[in-house]
């Protein structure tokens, strides 16, 4: 299926059975089609020119040349479009403007007549003069033009091709006519098209014949209006509406007690509440084009692009609109699609009670969901158990205040540009993250920053990091920039302590992203255990496989990695309200410090782009270099031999390169290799104890003598606390493994 398509309207032709365009709007520019044409004039004319003669005394003999020359015209015919229509106002030919209304037509046609098209027009006497009287159909409900003695000279004797702008009556320059003009046609109606009659139309073709359904689409993308069967009557609303239903969290996880029993349901386990589906990011559009026909441009072709800036799709797509638009509204047509895209590509599946039968596709519903509200938009309908309801929705933003309420409707004259971002630009949030490196590029000392806006709903256009020595802004130097925001939050509920070894498949935290628009992804197992869905979260980085959609912006997250990157010892040391960072979105940015900065404190702050610098808040930070610390050594043992002595070992971990390429060892980052072990004496808490002795190594492993152990505790101990590290010979002591061996 395939609706019109803009190069469907230029190119005029003769072709026997050629479809009749349909035509809405203001005014349209169509191709001729030729339905008759009388035959070729031929003029004959001589010029005669005298050269030579005269002279002295009268004499010499002259020449006479004489020129024939030929000229050729033509009467025809060439029918536009279904009537009628209500005027003709200009005429191109091969592209060229040959007449406007109002003008006369120089000598190139002896003359012009536009039939409009309507039930009672009779033939044309042009036409009749050459085929006769009686013979020659009025072609009443098609508008026409007769052109009478079309001179061809200047097209080098040849038919030129034709366009034509006509000018319709008011009762077809109205969406809500057009609508309900082609479901009539299609033998649907009445229909219900009250809430858009306010839309104007600039102007509409439909060149071939193409069902309803075809030729409704284009107007659909372009207006953004919703269709739904409503009391027997199809029903067309404009995406913009506030919920109509509100649904209360008590009657989602609906369910038949009998058809429980056979569900696969543990028992006493809950019915879930809502079931969310998020399309893959990779299948939405990065960027959407949209190509129209220019009002200003003689209804040229003309082409607007809506891009995000942010974005891990590499998809861009185009849509055809065969429709009459000025620049600002098509692009205010792309940037909304565009954005409408990306806000529903969550769908959701509820299950409801019988009360709430009479919701059907199309309408605007409001959920209670754990204190949060969401709303969406229906778009199936089922019957479950017996007297239930299943409702499909799509995630739905588009209500007041939303971007496709703001933004002006296609159509309507702009006074001024449309932006639909507030003219004045949010305050920058600065967060700085001294991280280990999650690249092998960013093994240095610095920091990792995160952008944002502070108000998501003012216009960030992004900002300037700048720092220094000193907390005086006049001695700062520039650092690091960013034209995109980070995706940042806050966590709502404290994450409890778990494994770091294998997957945490009992803890879960709940999140609310700082821009609701922005949204998290849920990913299969070995795509995370890959890499993906790296996430900063108080101290600790971890990984999620399951984000589900609680709320705008609110995610619950589980099925996690803890203690990723060398950060498991911050696991077990959550709190309330703790920042939240995504490592692996768009955003992140690093800047670099040099070592000798490393302890020190120094001065920040992030100014947007087209604010004053003297409001951006300062903050102080110090930076211990967790990219350049080793991280802390694992399976740290002790054997006791029968002399008493304790041998220890453990193993080092590799920060950058972290592939185990020889099945041995990791690579040697940190050289030369040293460690350095503590020796503890018992404490209430592990790690409280004081130190007994503290040895430097230069190999993973130390013997621990009994005339050692003897000197620091008297005796042989039955267990000894230990804390070893690795020493980088840039940041020293590097992350600590503390064991009772």
């Amino acid at each position: 299926m395939e609706g019109p398509r803009l190069s469907e309207l230029r190119v005029s032709g003769s072709e026997y059975g050629s479809a009749i365009p349909l035509v809405y709007g203001a005014a349209c520019r169509l191709s001729g089609t030729v339905i008759w044409m009388g035959p070729v004039g031929e003029r004959k004319s001589r010029r005669t020119e005298t050269h030579g003669g005269g002279g002295k005394g009268g004499g010499g003999s002259s020449t006479k040349t004489t020129t024939t020359t030929y000229s050729y015209d033509v009467s025809l015919a060439l029918g536009l479009c279904q009537g009628p229509v209500r005027a003709l106002r200009r005429i191109w030919a091969d592209g060229r403007l040959l007449w406007e209304a109002g003008q006369e037509l120089d000598g190139l046609a002896a003359g012009l007549q536009l039939y409009s098209g309507d039930e009672t027009q009779d033939p044309s006497p042009v036409i009749e003069s050459i085929e006769g009287a009686g013979r020659v159909p009025a072609y009443r409900g098609l508008a026409y033009v007769v052109l009478e003695r079309l001179e061809l000279g200047p097209f080098g004797n040849r038919l030129p091709n034709f366009t034509f702008e006509v000018a319709l009556p008011p009762e077809r320059t109205r969406l809500s006519d057009a609508l309900s003009d082609l479901c009539t046609r299609a033998g649907v109606g009445p229909v219900q098209a009250l809430a858009l009659e306010g839309q104007p139309l600039r102007g509409y073709a439909i060149p071939r014949i193409m069902s309803a359904r075809e030729a409704i689409e284009p107007l659909q993308r372009a207006y953004f209006f919703d269709i739904r069967e409503q009391d027997g009557q199809l029903a067309f609303r404009p995406l913009v509406q506030v919920a109509q239903t509100r649904i209360s969290e008590g009657d989602l996880g609906a369910f038949d007690a009998d058809a429980r029993e056979t569900a696969d349901f543990a028992e006493g386990a809950p019915v879930p509440r809502l079931a969310s589906r998020r399309a893959d990011v990779h299948s939405l559009p990065r960027a959407l084009a949209v190509q129209y026909a220019d009002v200003t441009r003689d209804h040229q072709a003309g082409v607007q692009q809506a891009r995000r800036r942010e974005s891990l799709s590499r998809s861009e797509t185009e849509l055809q609109l065969p429709l009459l638009l000025t620049a600002d509204e098509a692009r205010s047509i792309a940037e909304r699609s565009l954005a409408l895209a990306w806000q529903q590509r969550v769908t959701h599946e509820i299950t409801l009670p019988p009360a709430y039968r009479r919701l059907g596709p199309g309408d605007v519903v409001s959920l209670e969901l754990d204190g949060a509200e969401l709303q969406g938009r229906i778009l199936e309908r089922r019957f479950a158990a017996p007297g239930l309801l299943s409702l499909e929705l799509v995630a739905d933003r588009t209500g007041p205040g939303s971007a496709l309420e703001t933004a002006a409707p296609p159509g309507v004259p702009a006074l001024a540009a449309r932006n639909r971002a507030p003219a004045r630009n949010s305050p920058t949030r600065l967060i700085l993250l001294d991280l280990p490196a999650l690249r092998s590029q960013d093994a240095g000392a610095g920091f990792y920053v995160a952008l944002g806006p502070t108000e998501p709903a003012l216009r960030w256009p992004g900002a300037l990091v700048e720092g220094g020595g000193l907390p005086q802004p006049e001695s700062f130097r520039s650092l690091a920039e960013s034209e995109t925001a980070a995706v940042t939050g806050r966590a709502q509920t404290v994450l409890p302590s778990g494994p770091v070894t294998h997957w945490d498949r009992a803890a879960a935290v709940v999140l609310q992203l700082d821009d609701p628009e922005r949204e998290l992804d849920s990913l299969p197992e070995d795509q995370v255990a890959a890499g993906r869905n790296l996430l900063w979260l108080g101290g600790e980085i971890l990984q999620f496989a399951s984000a589900e959609l609680l709320g705008p912006g609110r995610y619950r997250l589980s099925r996690l990695l803890r203690g990723r990157l060398g950060t498991e010892a911050a696991v077990a040391n959550h709190e309330a309200e703790e920042a939240v960072v995504l490592l692996d979105g768009p955003g992140l940015g690093r800047f670099a410090l040099d070592v000798n900065d490393l302890g020190r404190p120094r001065w920040y702050r992030a100014v947007t782009w087209g604010r004053d610098g003297a409001d951006a808040e300062v903050t102080q930070r110090i930076c211990a270099g967790r990219a350049l610390q080793p991280w802390a050594p694992v399976h740290l043992r002790g054997r006791r031999a029968a002399n008493g002595d304790l041998a220890i070992t453990w193993v080092r971990r590799a920060r950058l390169d972290r592939r185990w390429r020889d099945g041995f060892d990791t690579a040697l980052e940190d050289g030369p290799e040293a460690y350095e072990l503590e020796v503890l004496q018992d404490g209430d808490v592990l790690g409280e104890g004081a130190v007994l002795r503290r040895e430097t190594c230069p190999a993973p492993a130390f013997t621990y003598t009994a005339a050692q152990q003897q000197a620091d505790f008297g005796s042989l101990p039955a267990a000894v606390r230990l804390r070893v590290c690795q020493i980088s010979p840039v940041v020293g002591r590097g992350l600590t493994k503390e064991a009772e061996l």
